[in-house]
């Protein structure tokens, strides 16, 4: 464990040591146009998320770093054979989470071949960004900038939200209190800036909605499949049959999207039970704070109270809260329509 602390305070210092003010950057005569212009809507962005997300207003995104590589982390994910618990690791300050990232693939790689050892279904994710809670100023990093404009803003927003609220302990809850945040946030980002891009986002979204769908009823075949009494090699003979059936089922599910629209990279890399978990841990309960953020009237700041208020309940009754939520899920787009009500206003 000392080892890996080292690296991750040698792999922030770093991240830190190599910023550079944004506004310098941008009044450069050096700095490639390209990134000036990147730069530039990456401040439009930032004043966007405070003024009308009431996202906060601190030193974050004033500053960015080139890493020159295309990630700024790897992180692990695991989940035993049978079994879609996630493995949990802890650490100080933020407590347990289902991940370990490391700022050097080959370690992440090191851990991962360790964990397979051991009979651990294993995945290695490249991550573009993370938050440090606030803890530190987070610079924009080159990893993040080789999205659409729109994906941007999100992932801005994705971060920004974690240090609004962040529960020790509940990776789902948090993921996917900013995973919701990031998908209103961009709907109304879009609303203000691109309106007619708008529908393509929507159609996006549907398409993700479908996407989690398919791994939700085959994460619910796998659990019903190890919650048998069978052999392990029958099981591992089933659970390759019930996931090469996904595969099919998506090659279906797909040809409904419009052509530019698929999830094909996910299917790229080998399937297991650590992927499940890791993809579902940043969706499960998103639907549950859409609808939240209707019974506040899309008002961002009764919504970050009102899930400030489901944090600080027992996890018992948070879930149940949870649930109830989940239960009365809405469309994307009453989303619009009340975001548009509220900014006519």
């Amino acid at each position: 464990m000392a080892n890996y602390y080292t690296q991750s305070i040698e792999g922030q210092l770093n991240l830190l040591q190599q910023r550079e003010p944004i506004d310098e950057l941008i009044a450069n005569k050096n700095t490639p146009e390209k990134l000036k212009k990147t730069l530039q809507h990456v401040k439009n962005i930032r004043r966007f998320s405070i003024e009308k997300l009431y996202l906060p207003d601190n030193k974050s995104y004033l500053y960015y770093t080139d890493l020159k590589r295309p990630y700024v982390v790897w992180n692990v994910f695991a989940a035993p054979e049978f079994s879609l618990s996630a493995k949990n690791w802890c650490y100080f300050i933020v407590g347990c989470v289902s991940y370990r990232g490391y700022f050097e693939k080959q370690d992440a790689v090191t851990h991962a071949n360790k964990l397979n050892t051991e009979n651990y279904d294993v995945s290695i994710s490249g991550i573009a960004a993370y938050s440090t809670l606030g803890w530190f100023d987070d610079p924009v990093l080159n990893t993040m900038l080789g999205w659409k404009e729109h994906h941007l803003a999100g992932l801005i927003f994705h971060e920004l939200s974690h240090q609004i609220l962040y529960v020790k302990n509940e990776t789902a809850f948090n993921e996917a209190f900013s995973t919701a945040a990031q998908r209103m946030g961009t709907i109304e980002w879009l609303l203000t800036t691109k309106p007619d891009e708008v529908t393509h986002y929507l159609d996006y979204l549907n398409a993700y909605n479908q996407f989690q769908q398919l791994l939700e009823a085959t994460r619910n075949k796998l659990a019903t499949l190890y919650a048998t009494n069978e052999s392990e090699q029958k099981k591992r003979k089933e659970k390759y049959k019930i996931i090469e059936a996904m595969k099919l089922d998506y090659q279906i599910l797909k040809e409904e999207w419009p052509g530019n629209i698929s999830f094909d990279r996910w299917f790229e890399r080998p399937i297991n039970n650590s992927r499940f978990t890791s993809t579902m841990t940043y969706l499960e309960h998103v639907p549950a704070f859409l609808t939240l953020f209707k019974e506040v009237n899309g008002v961002w700041v009764e919504f970050y109270q009102a899930v400030k208020n489901l944090s600080e309940l027992e996890n018992i009754e948070r879930n149940k809260q949870l649930e109830s939520l989940k239960s009365r899920e809405i469309a994307m787009s009453q989303i619009v329509e009340l975001i548009k009500n509220r900014k006519a206003m």
